[in-house]
């Protein structure tokens, strides 16, 4: 899956997507909010939002790290409650450009890197990109 160029912040792909961490290691706040419809868009306190289309196959989607599966409960935290099919996620991030210069924190470290994963279900529809004013993803929009 592309990691480069885009809009530097989450590739999606068939019942999955890559998001750009500006951290290396270590622990990253996500909170995922699964709605049956859309939520309203606030942008104030974040740094990046973007919205894409993900086709679900299961209800059973869950998020994952490259190191392997976040801290979560899949059960606690559903990607797709309302089961398989269309679904718009709303990604935010902030804290990304502090990450990149940190690079690595221990994982009793407090983050300081933060997303916020609205999902709902909804038509397939084309990339939204509400807010993009952080450093890390500007230059990831360039290579």
């Amino acid at each position: 899956m592309q990691t480069g160029g885009g809009n530097g912040l989450i590739w999606p792909g068939r019942g999955a997507a890559t998001i750009a961490t500006g951290l290396e290691d270590g622990p990253v706040r996500i909170t995922v909010d699964a709605r049956a419809t859309e939520p309203p868009l606030d942008l104030e306190d974040w740094e990046e939002a973007i919205e894409v289309s993900i086709q679900f196959d299961t209800d059973e989607a869950d998020l994952e790290s490259l190191g392997g599966t976040v801290d979560e409960d899949p059960q606690e935290t559903p990607l797709c409650a309302a089961g398989p099919g269309w679904y718009r996620v709303r990604l935010h991030a902030r804290g990304r450009d502090r990450a990149a210069e940190i690079a690595d924190l221990e994982l009793d470290e407090e983050p300081v890197e933060e997303h916020l994963i609205h999902t709902w279900p909804a038509p397939q529809a084309p990339e939204i990109r509400h807010k993009m004013t952080d450093a890390y993803g500007a230059e990831r929009r360039t290579r």
